[in-house]
């Protein structure tokens, strides 16, 4: 790289539908943020999607200035072995000439463009060192976490590192700040495994080996409900949670394990 400041990406789309699931990510990815550049290239017209059309399709779409390429492969293209041949000198020309950080494709392990681009990626290893994100074609609808960026704040971190996340921009996507409890013990570990996204947002949690009866659910369902959002919802500010057992230690406070009171708690 030239300038050190400036992060390349590169994003390979082979046909049409491929376009259709890569189009939302490497727009979000090129947005507010002179510093990135987001080079798209198609393998052409004859496997679904030329660099023409693809402009035309981007230009419905604000902010999605991105440069794009065209590797033009032709229909009837005699053998997979030429595919692949022509894919690897394209893509290898293009990580030499813009010498990505990233590259982005869908991971289809029958297409004989993956095998082009792994090869590519294979040649380059040693002058180029790329992050490479190979998506497997069966879950390209969960993409939307690439340009989000989560920070674990540790119970270790000192104060200056917590104000520096909380201060971070993250101009792509989402920045989510979690605060974790590290060698918290199991249960610690289960909780974080669930995230509410609002405070309507209500998940049961149960040990794997311990058979419940449905009443169970129905009680901690019903609870919520009465706290929450009936006419003793004032009450919640009371309720420090909902559990199905007597707990007597918690697990969850940022310096570590505490003997679990409820009446200190809810002072």
């Amino acid at each position: 790289h030239t300038d050190n400041n400036i992060s390349n990406i590169i994003v390979v789309i082979d046909g049409d539908q491929q376009a259709t699931s890569l189009q939302p990510i490497y727009c979000k990815l090129t947005k507010r943020d002179e510093n990135v550049y987001t080079h798209v290239i198609v393998t052409g017209q004859g496997r679904g999607m030329s660099g023409t059309k693809l402009l035309r399709l981007n230009s419905l779409f604000p902010n999605c200035d991105v440069s794009v390429y065209d590797l033009e492969l032709r229909k009837g293209i005699s053998s997979n072995e030429n595919i692949i041949s022509l894919v690897f000198q394209g893509i290898n020309r293009a990580l030499d000439q813009i010498r990505p950080d990233v590259l982005i494709y869908i991971n289809d392990p029958e297409s004989e463009t993956v095998r082009g681009i792994d090869a590519a990626l294979a040649a380059s290893f040693e002058t180029n060192k790329i992050a490479k994100i190979a998506i497997p074609s069966q879950h390209t609808k969960h993409l939307m976490w690439i340009p989000e960026l989560s920070i674990e704040s540790l119970k270790s971190s000192d104060p200056v590192t917590i104000k520096y996340s909380h201060a971070f921009e993250w101009t792509f996507g989402q920045k989510n700040i979690r605060y974790r409890v590290i060698q918290g013990g199991l249960l610690s570990a289960v909780v974080e495994s669930y995230y509410p996204s609002d405070d309507h947002d209500f998940g049961v949690i149960l040990e794997d080996d311990v058979e419940l009866s449905p009443f169970f659910y129905l009680w901690t369902k019903y609870s919520i409900l009465k706290y929450r959002y009936s006419t003793d919802r004032n009450l919640s500010g009371r309720m420090f949670g909902i559990s199905l057992y007597d707990t007597k230690v918690s697990e969850l406070h940022l310096p570590g394990r505490r003997p679990f009171n409820p009446a200190l708690a809810l002072r």
